[in-house]
């Protein structure tokens, strides 16, 4: 232990531990110096001379209090110590924190203590600072805002409410049955509408269906005996708002039909403390006029549109933590292991309306958890509608973003396709560079009009943004996976088809054609693939396209076979070829039915299941499809062409790798013969030829 005096030493009992550091950290941050047990004795010290060492050597001592600290020897004689030395604590040489609800008997009650317990911890952080400048200055705790103005006396005065009951004026509805974490959301609300604070509006934001109604109702009855007014405001349809401030004034004892403004003023004249809370609230305009103007009013408002930030404190409500949505469904599913869960949680997104909708779903229909998850994850969109949650009779995830979707319609058509497109994707962020500059491929329709137009295409974005249907960071978008999945439930077969086709094309034109040996395009590919793949997966494999098809049918068709083709190669160029085999598979069937058995593109896609064949040691396999895509090659551009040497110095690596190697020199040195008159002798591609000649030629000396 240094010998430097402290300006506090913190005396605790071993249960009290994690509170002695935490107050000793806070401190510490704070500026002060501070002794402590934990950090200041190490293995080896006499840690009673070094706890006497340290209240003589510190200017203040720190108290921890709780039943057990009240309870110990050592405690009592750190203490003590501490007392004696200003028994009349005028220079605050003992400061005590109660950490948990205990008795204070004999002297120690006669000490002012503060508390710590049932707080958040900036409240904790904000208290133990406070009193730690107090004591040391010797100025007087006097808040940073000015109190209140004390209520009307003649009229109604504030009375303390009997614990655990309701104020007179109530209209909120029953808090939910089970309500799961939010404690962090929680405190957050609670310190921002703190009485001594000046944030009066306090914004729960987030999609739809993630629970901010829930909140607020939980914020509603915590909170209860805070308020002699509560009351709740359904908020989706504006101009019901005044109707409904309207019925508080009745409740209130005026006239009925009174004005939402002589409502405000009653509340103001009997210096009541009041609370709004104003559900699902989609028009900022029609909770601006009950913003409090007397500091004894509090208005929540719940709302999936952003730009709340003007008028308040926002707290962004996000999805459920997975150990959350877990508990949620084996807590009601009773043989719900924690795998199932998991995997039905990550399927769902732990968006909680959906997490909840799942487990009454799975209590109602006693359908076992692992089919449901395996029906989640083949029909995802078929889904969203099953299960009711007692709470929101008639909700359901399928029709959650109904109206949003309506209204931003009317508002923003081209965000509208825009969502469309994006609900083809997978749920990972999407670079908004994909859409960017692109208006060409994605028809003629309003997001035609302003992908060319910087501010209209920000506008665009930002109108997702605002009606909640998609989050935006610097240069991605994304979508949660159930706005994703409604989306699509929602698209007419018609829009699909177009849909598929649009990002097809933009899939394309935007990523490399380069894969093999070139890692500029990898990271391209990296950021796109989760997109890509889950696109190609929703796609059937198209019908054989006759002679005069017209002329999208086949584009989308030739896209397909590409992005199929180019995926797989990117697979395959990363070591993942087991990956890469079905995918090669899929772009060889798609050209056969839509190019013909004898097509070039064929012959392509022949070429690169077979490398793909041989990198996963299938050898036998391998020289059938170089020899039918050295057939393709002769008949399509005559024996004599640089593409046919190619295809026989594949034939005659695969012969090689067959033992073959009699078969393999002719074909080696036919090549040899088309490549040198094509590039000359001296091109690369004639000399490695020479060099497999060579190399064969040594093998037959052998």
């Amino acid at each position: 232990m240094g010998g430097d005096e402290r300006d506090f030493f913190v005396s605790y009992t071993a249960v009290d531990r994690p509170w002695a550091e935490w107050i000793a950290w806070v401190l510490e941050e704070a500026g002060f110096s501070v002794l402590v047990q934990a950090w200041d004795f190490p293995p080896g010290v006499n840690w009673v001379a070094g706890m006497d060492e340290g209240v003589s050597r510190s200017r203040r001592t720190v108290a921890v209090l709780s039943a057990n600290y009240t309870r110990s020897v050592y405690g009592r004689a750190e203490w003590r110590a501490a007392w004696a030395e200003d028994p009349a604590g005028a220079d605050r040489r003992l400061l005590a924190f109660r950490v948990a609800d205990c008795e204070r008997s004999g002297l120690l009650g006669q000490v002012v203590s503060a508390d710590l317990f049932g707080c958040s911890e900036r409240t904790a952080r904000t208290t133990v600072v406070g009193a730690a400048r107090s004591a040391i200055t010797g100025t007087r705790v006097k808040p940073a805002v000015a109190p209140l103005f004390p209520p009307d006396l003649r009229t109604v005065p504030e009375r303390a409410l009997f614990p655990g009951g309701l104020p007179d004026v109530w209209n909120v509805p029953a808090r939910l049955a089970a309500f799961l974490g939010r404690s962090d959301q929680l405190a957050l609300v609670a310190d921002s509408l703190r009485a001594d604070g000046v944030v009066t509006v306090v914004a729960l934001a987030g999609m739809g269906g993630v629970g901010k109604t829930s909140l607020a109702l939980e914020y509603a009855h915590q909170h209860a005996g805070d308020f002699d007014v509560v009351w709740w405001v359904d908020a989706e349809q504006a101009d019901t708002v005044p109707a409904q401030i309207g019925e508080l004034g009745e409740a209130l004892g005026l006239p009925a039909g009174a004005e939402a403004a002589g409502t405000l003023a009653e509340l103001r004249r009997r210096g009541l403390r009041w609370l709004l809370v104003f559900d699902n609230a989609e028009d900022i305009a029609a909770v601006a006029p009950f913003r409090p103007v007397d500091r004894r009013g509090r208005v929540v408002v719940t709302s999936r549109m952003s730009g709340w930030g003007g008028l308040g404190a926002v707290v962004e409500v996000p999805t459920l933590a997975r150990s959350e949505s877990v508990t949620l469904l084996s807590g009601r599913v009773a043989d719900m292991d924690p795998d199932t869960a998991d995997r039905i949680a990550e399927l769902l997104g732990d968006l909680v309306l959906a997490v909840e909708q799942a487990a009454a779903f799975c209590e109602q229909t006693a359908i076992p958890p692992a089919e449901f998850a395996a029906m989640l994850a083949e029909r995802l969109e078929d889904t969203v509608e099953l299960g009711q949650v007692t709470e929101r009779a008639g909700v359901t995830v399928a029709t959650l973003w109904e109206l949003s979707v309506s209204r931003l319609a009317v508002a923003d058509p081209a965000a509208v396709e825009l969502l469309e497109l994006l609900s083809f994707c997978g749920p990972q962020p999407i670079p908004l560079d994909l859409f960017a500059g692109r208006a060409k491929l994605v028809g003629e329709g309003a997001l035609f009009q302003v992908l060319d137009d910087q501010v209209s295409w920000a506008r665009t974005v930002g109108a997702l943004v605002h009606f909640g249907l998609a989050g935006r960071d610097t240069h991605t978008v994304s979508v949660h996976r159930l706005v994703q999945a409604t989306t699509r439930r929602r698209t007419s077969p018609q829009r699909k088809s177009v849909v598929v086709a649009t990002l097809l094309r933009l899939y394309r034109a935007d990523l490399p054609v380069e894969i093999q040996r070139s890692p500029r395009g990898w990271p391209r590919w990296r950021d796109l693939l989760p997109h890509v793949l889950t696109l190609v997966e929703r796609v059937s494999k198209p019908a054989r396209t006759p002679d005069g098809s017209d002329e999208k049918t086949c584009a989308k068709a030739a896209d397909l076979t590409w992005l199929c083709d180019r995926i797989a190669t990117y697979l395959q160029e990363h070591g993942r070829s087991g990956e890469a085999l079905p995918m090669f598979e899929r772009a060889l069937a798609i050209a056969e039915t839509i190019y013909g058995p004898g097509h070039p593109v064929t012959a392509d896609c022949l070429s690169n299941l077979a490398s793909v064949l041989a990198d996963l040691g299938r050898v036998d396999d391998v020289l059938p499809m170089f020899e039918r895509a050295l057939v393709i090659a002769e008949a399509t551009y005559g024996p004599h062409h640089p593409e046919v040497a190619a295809r026989l110095s594949s034939v005659a690596l695969a012969l090689r790798d067959l033992g073959r190697v009699a078969e393999v020199l002719s074909m080696f040195e036919r090549a040899l013969t088309i490549t040198e008159a094509s590039y000359g002798p001296d091109h690369s591609k004639t000399l490695t030829i020479r060099r497999n000649i060579n190399a064969v030629r040594r093998e037959i000396d052998r």
